[in-house]
C-alpha cells in the first residue's frame, strides 16, 4: 500500500498571498537600471556620441518604471482581491492549481488579464491551455447529428471542481480549512506585569491598534494617553490628542512629569509612532530630537513611576523607531502578520499570526478568524477604553494654537479645581480650621464661594508653565488690595499671599494638628511626590521649617 499523494500538501490562502507578494517583489527593476547605466557608458565610447549613452540609459530606466509600476499593481489586487494566480510562476502555479481547481485558477488569471494586470509567462501558458475550445457553428444539414456534436463538444470542456467559491470578492482566494494544535492564548497579565515598554509590530491590516486596545483595557485605575495621528480610531474614554503639534507638547509634558519623579499611573499609546517620530517637528526647532528622547527615556525608569508606553510600529527595526539597540531589550515586543513570519520563519499557518517575543500565541482579538482581511473581520474580546482621572498638564489646539490645560482631565472633560488664592481667603477668615485632607478639589462653603462652581480658573490657561491665580492682586495685613509681583520675596507662591499672613496660616494649621503635609497639600494644592511637590516642600521649608516626611 503506497501513502503516495501528490496533493497531500495543501496551504492557506495566506500563505499563497505570501508567495505571491515574494513573487512580485523579484521584478529585477534594479538589474534594468545597472545595465542601462553600463550599456549607456559601453554605446557612449563605442559611438563617441554621449547622448548615444543618455538614449541606452534612459530605456533602462524607463522599464525599470514600468517593471515597478506593474508590481505595484500587482500588489493591489493581491492584497486587496486576493488574485495571487496571475503572478505564479512554475510549481507553485501547478500546486495552486490543484489545490483550489483549475476552474479557480482560470478564473483569477482571467481577471487578472481583463483588469490589466500583468501575467507571468507561465500563467499566460496556463490560460491558453486550459481556454475552451469553441468549435464552429454546424450546418443545419447535419442537425440530426447534434447529440455527436455535442458529446464531441463536451471532450474539450475542462472539468470542473466542486470547491465553494467566497462570492463577496472579485475573485476570491478559496479557503482550505487547516487543522493545527489550539495555539497558547494572549496572556495580557504578562505584559502588565512584567513590561517596562512594549512595542507592536506589524504590518498593514493586522489588527495592531485593537492589540493596544486589549493590553490598555488591563491597566485598572490608569490614566490613559493616546497620540493618534490620523484620529479615525474611537478608543472610548480616554484622551486622545490627534495633532502633531499638541503631540509633541505633551511629549515635552510627560518628560517634565517624569522627571520631576510624579508617581500617578499613566499609561500612553502611541499609534502610528514611525509618522510621529519622522515628522518635521522632530528635525528642528524647538522640539528637535524629542521624539528619540522620549522614547529611549520611556524605556528605562517609568514603570518605577507608575507609567508604561505603548509604541505601534509598521517595521520591526526598533533603531529606525528611535531606539539603540543597546536599549531594545527593554521593551517587550509583539509580532504580528507578515512580519512575524518573517521573524520567526517556523511558526504556524494561521489568518492572524501573533508571537509576544518568541513564543507564538493566538491574536486576542482576530484570532477566531479564518481568513485574513485587512478590513471588515471583526475584533472579539475588545471594549472601549475607560481611562483613570488624568492630574497632569494636557496639551490641546484651540482654534491653531498650542495650548495647556493644567488642572487634568476626568470622565471625558477637562477637570477644575478652586483657586488657591480662594481657599486661604477662606482659611484666614475661619477661626476654625478644617483637619481633613481636603485639598480644595471643590470647596462647597458659601464663605469661599457664591456660586460653588469654577470660580478662579482661565479655560484658555496657555504657557508658560506658571502657578494659577485668579489676579495679580494680593491682601495686605490691613485686608485691602495692592498691587504686587509675582516673584517679590514678600509674596509666597502660589496664592501671592504676604510672608507674615502665609506664617500666620502655617501656624494656625499646626495649632490644629495638621501635619506638614497637609499644611503643604492645603496651602499649596499639589499632592506628595507629584507636580509642583518639590517646590511647594522647599518654600515651606524655608518660611517655617521642618523636617521632610
Amino acid at each position: 500500500m503506497s501513502s503516495f499523494n501528490p496533493n497531500k500538501k495543501q496551504l492557506p490562502a495566506q500563505h499563497w498571498q505570501e508567495i505571491a507578494h515574494d513573487s512580485v517583489e523579484e521584478t529585477g527593476s534594479q538589474y534594468l537600471i545597472i545595465g542601462g547605466i553600463v550599456g549607456g557608458l559601453f554605446a557612449a565610447s563605442i559611438t563617441a556620441f554621449p547622448p548615444t549613452g543618455l538614449l541606452v540609459a534612459g530605456w533602462g530606466f524607463y522599464e525599470a518604471w514600468r517593471k515597478t509600476a506593474a508590481a505595484n499593481r500587482n500588489e493591489q489586487a493581491i492584497s486587496e482581491y486576493g488574485c495571487v494566480a496571475h503572478v505564479l510562476k512554475g510549481n507553485s502555479l501547478r500546486q495552486f492549481a490543484n489545490q483550489v481547481g483549475t476552474d479557480e485558477a482560470l478564473q483569477q488569471i482571467t481577471w487578472a488579464q481583463e483588469n490589466d494586470y500583468i501575467l507571468t509567462a507561465d500563467a499566460e501558458d496556463f490560460l491558453e491551455a486550459h481556454k475552451p475550445i469553441e468549435l464552429p457553428p454546424i450546418a443545419s444539414d447535419v442537425s440530426s447529428n447534434s447529440n455527436l456534436v455535442e458529446q464531441a463538444s463536451a471532450i474539450f470542456k475542462p472539468q470542473p471542481q466542486e470547491l465553494p467559491l467566497d462570492s463577496s470578492h472579485s475573485p476570491a482566494l478559496t479557503e482550505v480549512s487547516l487543522t493545527t494544535q489550539t495555539l497558547p492564548s494572549f496572556d495580557r497579565s504578562r505584559i502588565i506585569n512584567e513590561s517596562k515598554g512594549l512595542m507592536i509590530i506589524g504590518d498593514s491590516g493586522t489588527a495592531k491598534t485593537c492589540i493596544a486596545m486589549y493590553v490598555a483595557n488591563g491597566f485598572n485605575g490608569y490614566g490613559i494617553i493616546v497620540f493618534d495621528p490620523h484620529g479615525k480610531t474611537d478608543w472610548g474614554n480616554a484622551y486622545v490628542i490627534t495633532k502633531m503639534p499638541a503631540i509633541y507638547k505633551q511629549m515635552r509634558i510627560l518628560l517634565d512629569v517624569l522627571d520631576d519623579g510624579d508617581e500617578s499611573p499613566f499609561l500612553v499609546i502611541c499609534d502610528e509612532w514611525m509618522e510621529i517620530r519622522f515628522d518635521r517637528l522632530n528635525k528642528s526647532g524647538d522640539y528637535k530630537g524629542l521624539a528619540d528622547d522620549f522614547i529611549r527615556l520611556f524605556s528605562t525608569k517609568p514603570r518605577k513611576f507608575n507609567k508604561l508606553a505603548v509604541f505601534v510600529l509598521h517595521s520591526p527595526n526598533v533603531e529606525a523607531a528611535g531606539i539603540d539597540s543597546s536599549l531594545r531589550e527593554n521593551y517587550q515586543k509583539i509580532y504580528l502578520g507578515r512580519l512575524a513570519k518573517k521573524e520567526f520563519s517556523d511558526i504556524k499557518d494561521c489568518a492572524y499570526p501573533c508571537v509576544v517575543e518568541d513564543e507564538q500565541v493566538e491574536h486576542p482579538t482576530h484570532g477566531h478568524h479564518d481568513i485574513f482581511r485587512k478590513n471588515g473581520n471583526a475584533p472579539r474580546s475588545l471594549q472601549p477604553l475607560n481611562s483613570a482621572a488624568i492630574d497632569i498638564p494636557l496639551a490641546y489646539i484651540d482654534r491653531g494654537e498650542i495650548k495647556t490645560h493644567k488642572q487634568g482631565w476626568v470622565d471625558g472633560s477637562f477637570a477644575y479645581q478652586t483657586n488657591v488664592r480662594e481657599r486661604l481667603e477662606f482659611l484666614l477668615s475661619d477661626t476654625s480650621i478644617d483637619t481633613g485632607t481636603d485639598t480644595g478639589i471643590s470647596e462647597k462653603d458659601p464663605k469661599n464661594s457664591d456660586t460653588g462652581t469654577d470660580t478662579g480658573i482661565d479655560t484658555n490657561d496657555t504657557e508658560p508653565d506658571t502657578s494659577d491665580t485668579a489676579s495679580s492682586e494680593t491682601l495686605d495685613n490691613t485686608g485691602s488690595s495692592s498691587d504686587t509681583r509675582r516673584d517679590t520675596p514678600d509674596t509666597i507662591t502660589p496664592a501671592q499671599i504676604p510672608r507674615s499672613q502665609a506664617l500666620q496660616l502655617i501656624k494656625q494649621m499646626k495649632g490644629a494638628g495638621l501635619s506638614q503635609t497637609l499644611i503643604i497639600q492645603s496651602l499649596w494644592g499639589c499632592e506628595k511626590n507629584k507636580v509642583g511637590w518639590k517646590q511647594a516642600y522647599l518654600q515651606f521649608k524655608e518660611l517655617a521649617g521642618g523636617d521632610d516626611e
